[in-house]
């Protein structure tokens, strides 16, 4: 192990033949520009590259609002202004690297006027910062400060090359690494090793089968996809165990644990590639960008395993600090033949990285938007390691979804990602409508999702359970049980209460009724107990007979995870077929704007109206090819704004639940309707001027459609555009006459309906023009108010129809409710002594400005950290919190304040947040409970070099993979060279 001075620490960098002059190689190689002040003495600036008014962006300026407010003029802490300067809010762009980017520029080139005094960025650029001397230290001499956060979370506070007795930075939103499981494809993998000779632990049998093995994973449908593939799909096609391979996996044993060591998890993906027939050509997977392990972030995977397979200690681990008494990390111990660090590194490369990469058992990420949640939900990765951010990536939304080829690749959106564009009628300035009055009958069922909860659950004084008002609890454990039961079998609950009194004992002798106990159903503010019966049906609604027999209009089905669906039968009146009528909004259901004349056509015939946007996804295409539907014309619901198409179905099928929710795919129905008008006589609607403004409808989500303007459409000042006689806040709207040029230009070479329109923040717009190689058109810049009914600066694209390919992916990608979701391995092989939980996420950093800007900050700052509580308003509800309190609740952003883990508040935020969020936090509480003694928060080491040392070394092996790693010593060669000439 050799012993360097800073000095020789450095010397890498010193080396560099790179001409001078970017701020990246200023701080790479030791700056010589000196600390200067800044010229703004009125005011704290508070810089991040939050997206524009997004969750986070609003809270932190909720948070300076409330500053400003305390200690100004009349405010409560006025009479302690001393040192304060109002807080003002600055928008950055390109992500935290982009931030890190603009900040050092401005630095490096003095300037004094646009700078500013906190950022919220990764703590490396703080000794990034320290290279100019331009690093403020949050508090000099002490740590009070850090004595308001969790110390598990602090230690990464030792920034080398600043003087670690100060408060250098404060931890602000914490994430990890999480395990993402393909449910179906490591089912597969599992149930084929089984027929080879493999078994599973005993003990670990139930969770396998509960957890992996289920029966949605298990599905024949799904296993012949990932066995054969499929045309049209570039996922699958992994192949099966033949008879001279099956001794691979002879004496396996399937654990529970190896879901927590690394090296067992890459022990099983070399087996799979090694016997499965269509997975053995480890350059064929390198290609085809496929493999079991998938891990986005190489260096992270490197540094923790090590540090874990280090007995997470200090010594001989690869970034040690040793005999360095201003912490900066020992790089050369990295190149040195001689050293521990070289040879545990050599070993861990040797051993793992190289075979696992080469061969295909491990699949490693790269630039530029190259994420393992891309190839994961193709069934192209068994295991993604990802940040806890990524959660909905993983997975495709409804079962359709846009394929698109760029080069070699496969890139795919979901029909949410993408907007479908649908060209506007001709506009009408006039509609008369019918004066007879009358009104029509419907009847829908509205499939609630809720909460079941066991008796054991605790129940709130106030009846509620985990704050959730509406949900299903068994009242006792015979009900518990009966319940787990019926879980797995086909059917509904029905309530006594739901059930005609003088039927009751006649229906409780029917066959396939269950009766399971009593109940607690809450909807009111109270606990109501009901006694519920179980209803075995195959289609999991009401047969036709018993729906007949006992007019069965509520009942609730058990859906994965603990959910309910809760259906009721309710109905409406008055279908308005002039926009005047979309005034009444009591029991109105839609409107329509167009097709009156074929709805009244329709009246007098045998059938029924159905709205496409409420047709099961996947029937809707079966149902709308059907000889008996036609369509009526486009229609615009009252409730929701919601813009669709009405179809009528010429039938004289009984309209049962079973008929409309089995073979048609809808939840309602309507008929036996007059047609209204919304006031005595004929009427006519105003012009809408803002018709001929519209230049296309998209759909937005699966269910609405919001209109896309040209930049002429009068805005008013709520933002509100009023259009086809209502007001509507969700549009996007064109930013200028060029832009209207184009959008025009490209929906006149419109090939197909199905030709799509996506938009992308103008932040993110590099990573979506290189992952789809032009792929694509771009049109200009909109303003996107379809989510929020916040303004946001975005990019429009065109994507023509003949660029990509419309699949059904069912079976052939990742569902929502297929995606299991485990913490990171906390180990790299049974044996580490000490478990680890990654830490990664922005932190508080002070910038030097100047003599009353610096006191002013550290002001500003003891007033964020500080648990005094203060009044806030959360989605119209008030609550009392400190700062970082009130962040966590209205960002959703894991702040590790002292006590966080223990607060019953966060807990509850927390059971409503996705997996992925749900599994980090639990993780980081056990990390605090446990004080580090066998389980602990673990940080990557930070100096001036540490983002160019990860960079480096993940390109060097990222530009290498695709004909093969080489051997250790060659690579770190290559990697030594770009490192020295960074």
């Amino acid at each position: 192990m050799i012993k360097k001075s800073k000095r020789k620490i450095l010397a890498i960098a010193a080396l560099s033949t790179v001409a001078a002059g970017t701020a990246a190689f200023a701080v790479a190689c030791g700056s010589t520009t000196s600390k200067f002040d800044q010229a703004n003495t009125k005011t704290v600036r508070l810089a991040s590259t939050f997206s524009v008014n997004g969750l986070q962006e609003r809270a932190i300026n909720e948070i300076i609002k409330k500053y400003n407010s305390l200690y100004q003029a009349g405010g409560e802490l006025a009479n302690d202004n001393e040192n304060f300067l109002p807080v003002e809010y600055i928008s950055l762009t390109d992500g935290y690297s982009g931030g890190a980017r603009t900040t050092l520029q401005k630095v490096a080139g003095k300037d004094t006027t646009n700078l500013y005094n906190i950022i919220l960025n990764y703590p490396g650029l703080v000794a990034q910062l320290a290279t100019y001397g331009m690093n403020l230290p949050l508090e000099d001499n002490g740590q009070t400060l850090l004595g308001n956060y969790e110390t598990a979370f602090t230690t990464g506070n030792a920034v080398g090359g600043v003087d670690a007795k100060n408060v250098n930075i404060l931890p602000f939103g914490v994430s990890s690494v999480v395990s993402g499981i393909n449910g179906p494809l490591f089912a597969y993998f599992i149930t084929e090793a089984l027929k080879a000779g493999a078994t599973i632990k005993a003990e670990d049998k139930a969770w396998f089968e509960s957890t992996i093995l289920t029966v949605r994973n298990t599905d024949e449908t799904q296993f012949k996809f990932i066995r054969d593939g499929q045309a049209d799909a570039t996922g699958g096609a992994w192949g099966s165990i033949e008879e001279a391979d099956k001794g691979i996996w002879s004496n396996y044993v399937f654990t529970k644990a190896m879901f927590d060591n690394a090296k067992d998890l890459v022990d099983f993906g070399s087996k799979v590639v090694n016997s499965f027939s269509n997975a053995k050509d480890g350059q064929k997977n390198r290609t085809n960008q496929r493999g079991v392990i998938g891990i986005d972030s190489l260096m992270n995977f490197i540094s923790m395993y090590l540090y874990a397979d280090n007995n997470a200690e200090e010594a001989g681990f690869l970034l040690d600090r040793e005999n360095s008494s201003l912490g900066f990390i020992n790089y050369n111990n990295v190149f040195d033949t001689s050293s521990t660090q070289y040879a545990k590194f050599k070993k861990f490369y040797e051993e793992v990285l190289r075979p696992g990469i080469n061969s295909g058992a491990i699949w490693i990420g790269g630039k530029s938007g190259d994420y393992g949640s891309n190839i994961f939900k193709e069934h192209k990765l068994a295991l993604s390691l990802g940040s806890t951010a990524g959660y909905k990536f993983n997975f495709v939304e409804g079962s359709f979804f846009y394929r698109f080829n760029v080069g070699d690749k496969t890139v795919s959106y979901t029909t949410t990602e993408l907007l479908p564009i649908t060209l506007p009628a001709t506009a009408n300035t006039s509609t008369s409508a019918n004066s007879s009055g009358g009104d029509y009958n419907s009847i829908t069922y509205n499939g609630h999702v809720n909460n079941y909860y066991p008796s054991t659950k605790e129940r709130a004084t106030d009846f509620t359970v985990d704050k959730q008002r509406f949900y299903l609890q068994s009242a006792n454990t015979d009900t518990d049980a009966k319940v787990t039961e019926k879980q797995s079998t086909s059917g509904f609950i029905v309530f006594e209460t739901d059930i005609a009194t003088d039927k009751l004992e006649e229906f409780k002798n029917e066959t396939g009724v269950t009766e399971l106990g009593d109940f607690y159903q809450d909807s009111t503010g109270k606990a109501v107990t009901k006694k519920g019966y179980f209803v075995v049906s195959e289609n999991k609604v009401p047969s036709d007979t018993l729906y007949e027999k006992y007019k069965i209009e509520k009942f609730i089905t058990l859906e994965a995870n603990n959910k309910i669906k809760a259906y009721a039968l309710r109905t409406f009146k008055n279908l308005w077929t002039d926009k005047d009528g979309t005034k009444d909004r009591n029991g109105t259901q839609f409107t329509t704007a167009e097709g009156v004349s074929a709805l009244k056509e329709k009246i007098s015939t045998k059938g029924f109206f159905i709205i496409e946007s409420t047709i099961d996804t996947s029937k809707k295409d079966t149902v709308l090819k059907m000889e008996n539907v036609s369509l009526i014309g486009p229609v615009t619901t009252a409730s929701g704004n919601i813009k669709t198409n009405l179809y009528f179905v010429a039938s004289e099928d009984k309209l049962t639940p079973s008929t409309l929710i089995t073979k048609y795919g809808v939840p309602g129905y309507f008929n036996s309707f007059t047609v209204n008008s919304a006031s005595t006589g004929s009427t006519t609607a105003p012009a809408d001027t803002t018709q001929k403004q519209l230049l296309a409808t998209l759909r937005v989500t699966n269910q609405h459609n919001n209109p896309l303007f040209s930049s002429t459409t009068a805005v008013a000042e709520d933002k509100s555009v009023t259009y086809d006689g209502r007001k509507t806040g969700y549009y996007l709207i064109s930013s200028g006459a060029e832009v209207d040029a184009k959008i025009k230009e490209v929906l006149a070479k419109s090939t197909a309906a199905k030709s799509v329109f996506i938009v992308i923040p103008t932040t993110d717009t590099s990573a979506f023009e290189t992952k789809m190689a032009g792929q694509f058109e771009k049109v200009g810049l909109v303003h996107d108010r379809t989510v929020k009914n916040e303004s946001t600066e975005k990019i429009l694209y065109y994507l023509d129809s003949s660029k990509f390919s419309l699949v059904d992916g069912a079976s052939t990608t990742l569902q929502e409710e297929e995606l299991i979701t485990l913490m990171a391995p906390s180990k790299f092989q049974e044996g580490n002594k000490v478990g680890l939980v990654y830490q990664q996420g922005p932190s508080v950093i002070g910038i030097h400005s100047n003599e009353i800007g610096n006191a002013a900050t550290r002001k500003f700052l003891k007033w964020l950290a500080s648990s005094n509580k203060y009044t806030w308003t959360i989605n119209q509800r008030d609550i009392e919190a400190s700062p970082q309190e009130y962040f966590l609740q209205a960002a959703s952003y894991v702040i590790p304040y002292k006590g966080f883990t223990t607060s019953s508040t966060v807990q509850s935020l927390m059971e409503r947040q996705n997996p992925y969020v749900k599994a980090t936090f639990e993780a980081f509480k056990k990390a605090v409970e446990n004080n580090g003694v066998s389980y602990r928060i673990f940080s990557e080491s930070i100096d001036a070099l540490s983002d160019r040392f990860r960079n480096d070394l993940e390109t060097t092996i990222s530009n290498a993979k695709a004909g093969g790693i080489q051997e250790f010593d060659k690579f770190l060669e290559s990697f030594r060279i770009q490192f020295k000439q960074g």
